[in-house]
């Protein structure tokens, strides 16, 4: 069969079978402009994702900072509290000291005026007994009018001095003169020394 034949021969009928159109071929040029689109694409997001992380970066810091600021306040917080406690304990502990002080001086203020010329007199002695570089032998001198006393109080203190009057001396007072020296005290001497100081307590 020719060629011709079948060229006259064959006539199809393009509302049954549709002729497809040639499919149309992308350019060079229009491949190197969707590279381009690509890379700049590419680029982009690679920007976007390092501004997101430098961006966290830097909220973090922030986070940071503002973490180490509060704990520091709580720690100056803490620090000033326990000052003030510490203010407030000494402060109360003072005030306790100071009022046992004045109670103590109190009674022995009311002791002491409630002591009788005769127990006046027996303490100066046992005082000047007591001392370390106390006589055996020695003179003492007291008033007059408590010549009595003195021997009533050496008496008991079993102590040989020999009693001697100065009408000078005040009441409450007493002279020792020995070859160890010359000691003085009186009532008042003696009761100053069994009050507490509040000015050598700091109080």
């Amino acid at each position: 069969m020719s060629s011709s034949f079948v060229s006259s021969s064959i006539n199809l009928d393009e509302s049954i079978y549709p002729i497809t159109p040639s499919i149309n071929l992308i350019k060079a040029d229009e491949l190197e402009k969707l590279d381009e689109l690509g890379s700049v694409e590419a680029k982009a997001v690679k920007k976007v994702k390092s501004y997101a992380a430098r961006l966290v970066d830097e909220r973090m810091r922030t986070a940071e900072v503002e973490i180490e600021k509060q704990i520091q306040q709580g720690w100056e917080s803490i620090n000033r509290w326990q000052q003030e406690t510490a203010e407030l304990r000494e402060n109360y502990i003072n005030g306790i000291e100071s009022a046992v002080v004045d109670i103590v001086n109190s009674v022995v203020g009311q002791l002491l005026n409630e002591t009788t010329e005769e127990q006046k007199i027996s303490a100066l002695v046992k005082q000047l007994a007591e001392c370390k570089t106390a006589p055996a032998q020695g003179k003492l001198y007291c008033n007059p009018s408590r010549a009595t006393a003195v021997r009533t109080a050496l008496s008991s203190q079993r102590l040989f001095w020999d009693i001697n009057s100065d009408p000078t001396l005040q009441f409450d007072s007493l002279r020792l003169e020995s070859a160890n020296g010359e000691f003085s005290i009186d009532w008042e001497q003696a009761v100053n020394l069994l009050f507490i100081d509040k000015g050598k307590m700091g109080l």
